[in-house]
């Protein structure tokens, strides 16, 4: 599955954080005539919580999704606002369910804080110097004192609900990605952190732990077992372990073993019964104490989080990447999705056919491929024989929307010749590889390219049989974008991350630099005009849209009027060359009727401004569809307006 690189993580932060005041704190708007919300239904679910006075209350926090909640165990779910942001963590006031905080990761707003059930929010970051949050807890027996665990800064406290945070590790640089309390000992705090267990028996005035008891891993979760407190859990980056004397000295647990546990609970009514999840392989389950353990399901998924109904009926909810949330009655024997409200998949990218333009495929960050055969009203998944489920380009052979490739976050290539029913793999020669993008030679459908994330350019001649490096210039380099000139598909043009814009006139074999003009040498998308093809385009990280009309051999800025985003894909109008669209990171869908001369923003209903990806009905360009990073697909039959 693609992993988002640290560089462009930083690089969105540093948008984000200059750009705060586009988002709203409170509720999501309702639609309006513009763009309309289509699925597919599900999404990547990072906590799941629940209203300990109402166990068919539960609260979902999203990637890029905000807070859904479902107040029917699950059977239906309504967005609880906060929609685009990345919620890493939730935490319900035990004394007054009304009151929730939730952690956000990714946009700098930390903390904030709902006292109405999630129906509003507000920032409760005041003396919180780090804005990005992993981890919540609340104080069962002192409900206004709350602990949050940073990105980099260590564990803060407020003793006033959220109004005022302090740093209780100072002098600590640490990443805690979760954080305990002993339930009946509440003084004592557990902090997982990325080099092991923190523990304080005095809340969080003094800390121990990077001694006897570090195990020297990064630990994402943790679990205290409520009838012995000297028991805990914690799921680290290899393996699952135990401790028996409060944390003092920890021994691996005999399975999951060496693997990746993102989540580990215990049951409330039997916390001998112990749940962990391990990466890409579903839920496993101990029955006594962690010394046996049996893969209960849901099999094969990346499972995030994991809630356990704190009383009532016995419910098991399991929060995937990708997936949405599943959810079982009966111990982990038998799962049923109950994410069928949820519109939270982040589509990577979206493609078109071009001859049967109700025909739209979806890739997404972790759920695969999904596919539409009526403009966007129905998706099912279009996954079989795809063994990486994380989808980053998509490419439909012009002739024939039969045959599809898909490039992969770490499985290379995947071919289709059925219209997406079933998938092979189609890796000799760059097996392994997270592939970025790919083009389609149109004069020579059987040649075919494909960017790397560092691993340079590989080329195909045979339909993706076989693949050879093109490398010379352009080796150990990401590549995110490629175009071909159309009039001339020997002339092939790469965008990179910090090495700007390539050009090639051989097919590849050899490039030259051509970022003269170009103020900004990290590019995520290209497009070139199809009527000029002298005329191209290209999206920035930092610098917005630049325009060549030489071929490349110099550029000039053109998105004055994009300001502060990140340009992540560009689409031009098939019908009119002038007209174009620009999807950014944070400020939604850009609209230019004049060569990108001027631009003007077009997200009337968008409720999510992050878009990743952007398709056009080659029959009625005013048909768009707009792919988004945690709102699933939207759709505008008027050109955007």
């Amino acid at each position: 599955m693609r992993k988002v690189p640290e560089w462009l993580r930083a690089g969105f932060r540093l948008v984000f954080i200059l750009t705060l005041n586009v988002f709203c704190l409170a509720s999501a708007p309702a639609a309006h005539a513009g763009w309309s919300a289509l699925g597919p239904t599900g999404g990547s679910i990072n906590c799941l919580t629940f209203d300990p006075h109402s166990p068919r209350t539960i609260y979902a926090g999203t990637r890029r999704g905000g807070v859904y909640k479902s107040t029917n165990g699950g059977t239906s779910w309504k967005s609880s606002g906060l929609t685009t942001m990345n919620i890493a963590a939730l935490a319900v006031d035990p004394s007054n369910p009304n009151i929730l905080y939730a952690a956000e990761h990714n946009d700098g707003h930390a903390v904030l804080k709902s006292t109405n059930g999630g129906a509003n929010w507000a920032p409760a970051n005041s003396g919180l110097t780090v804005p990005w949050v992993y981890a919540l807890a609340i104080d069962p027996a002192s409900p206004q004192t709350v602990y949050a665990g940073t990105d980099g800064g260590g564990v803060f406290k407020s003793t006033d609900g959220g109004a005022h945070w302090r740093c209780v590790t100072p002098g600590m640089i640490l990443d805690v990605r979760t954080l305990a309390l002993a339930p009946h000992s509440p003084q004592t705090v557990y902090a997982g952190t990325g080099g092991g267990v923190l523990k304080s028996t005095d809340g969080g005035a003094h800390w121990t732990g990077f001694g006897a008891g570090r195990m020297g891993l990064p630990v994402w979760s943790l679990a205290v077992d409520p009838t012995s407190p000297q028991k805990i859990y914690a799921g680290t980056a290899s393996g699952l372990f135990k401790s028996v004397n409060g944390g003092a000295s920890w021994t691996a647990s005999s399975g999951p073993t060496g693997l990746d546990v993102p989540c580990v609970a215990l049951d409330p009514a039997n916390p001998h019964t112990v749940y962990a999840s391990v990466y890409n392989r579903g839920l496993f389950k101990s029955g006594d104490g962690g010394s046996a353990w049996t893969l209960v399901g849901p099999s094969h998924q990346y499972i995030d989080c994991i809630a356990i109904a704190p009383s009532g009926p016995k419910a098991i909810y399991a929060g995937t990447e990708g997936g949405g949330v599943f959810k079982s009655t009966n111990g982990g024997a038998n799962w049923t999705i109950v994410a069928s409200s949820m519109k939270n998949v982040a589509i990577y990218s979206i493609a078109v056919a071009p001859r049967s333009p109700y025909t739209v495929y979806a890739g997404t960050w972790a759920a695969g491929i999904f596919k539409s055969a009526n403009g966007g009203a129905n998706w099912t998944a279009a996954n079989s024989g795809l063994t990486d489920s994380g989808i980053n380009c998509i490419e439909i052979d012009p002739s024939n929307p039969q045959v599809l490739y898909t490039g992969t976050g770490g499985s290379g290539v995947f071919k289709s010749t059925d219209g997406g029913t079933t998938w092979k793999a189609a890796n000799s020669g760059m097996a392994g590889s997270d592939v970025l993008s790919l083009v389609v030679d149109p004069s020579h459908l059987a040649y075919v390219y494909s960017g790397t994330n560092g691993g340079g350019l590989f080329r195909s001649t045979d339909g993706g049989a076989s693949w050879k490096a093109l490398n010379l210039g352009v080796s150990n380099l990401s590549i995110n974008a490629l175009a071909l000139d159309p009039a001339n598909p020997q002339t092939l043009y790469a965008g990179t991350y910090g090495s700007g814009i390539l050009e090639s006139t051989d097919g590849g074999a050899h490039w030259n630099v051509a970022n003269t003009g170009l103020t900004d040498i990290n590019v995520l998308c290209l497009a070139v005009d199809p009527v000029n093809s002298q005329t191209l385009y290209a999206g920035s990280l930092s610098g917005g849209v630049f325009k060549s009309t030489d071929g490349g051999a110099h550029w000039a800025k053109a998105s004055a009027d994009i300001t502060n985003f990140s340009v992540k894909t560009l689409a031009i109008d098939p019908s009119n060359s002038q007209t174009l669209y620009a999807g950014t990171g944070g400020g939604g869908v850009f609209k230019s009727t004049d060569g990108s001369m001027t631009w003007t923003a077009v997200n009337s209903g968008l409720s999510n401004l992050y878009v990743d990806s952007l398709g056009i009905n080659p029959g009625n360009s005013h048909v768009i569809y707009a792919g988004t990073d945690g709102g699933s697909v939207f759709k505008s039959t008027k050109g955007g307006n």
